[in-house]
């Protein structure tokens, strides 16, 4: 596998989603991050983490195929009176996880890797909604499974 290929595409959504539109309410996502940890500064916000990797070899076909799987979570706060995100609140994390999958799977952001193709996976576990502390009080977030192959010949 090219090195370091699984870092160099978890920068590369990074920088695709701290691109994003606003949303309908004027929602901005404020930074995207790619730590682990989960009670930030500032919100809106988007975390990217890698998420496992899998590798397959096709010796008919003579190639490599290389699944680097990444969740993308997108938290926004609800402040430290409220435990239970509103209509309102769960629309704008609808519209922002709408956003991360439009620019993900419609958005020009797959880096070059020289040899071999990057593609983007069909993904087949749902997002998530829940919610967990923030340093104020509570944060609403949506957890999204999103998988990019590597393929090239061996």
């Amino acid at each position: 596998m090219e090195e370091a290929i699984t870092k160099t595409v978890k920068h590369a959504i990074m920088t695709a989603l701290s691109s994003l539109t606003p949303t309908s309410d004027g929602t901005v996502i404020k930074d995207v991050v790619g730590s682990g940890e989960d009670a930030f500064d500032k919100y809106p916000i988007i975390r990217v983490l890698p998420n496992g990797i899998t590798r397959d070899i096709d010796s008919t076909e003579r190639h490599y195929k290389y699944t680097m799987n990444y969740v993308i979570s997108i938290y926004l706060e609800l402040g430290n009176d409220v435990t239970l995100p509103d209509e309102e609140v769960i629309d704008t994390l609808l519209e922002l996880q709408d956003k991360v999958y439009k620019e993900l799977d419609e958005g020009a952001w797959l880096p070059d890797v020289g040899t071999g193709n990057l593609d983007i996976v069909e993904n087949t576990s749902p997002s998530i909604i829940d919610t967990t502390n923030s340093k104020t009080g509570v944060a609403v977030y949506c957890d999204i499974e999103y998988g990019v192959t590597l393929t090239k010949p061996i």
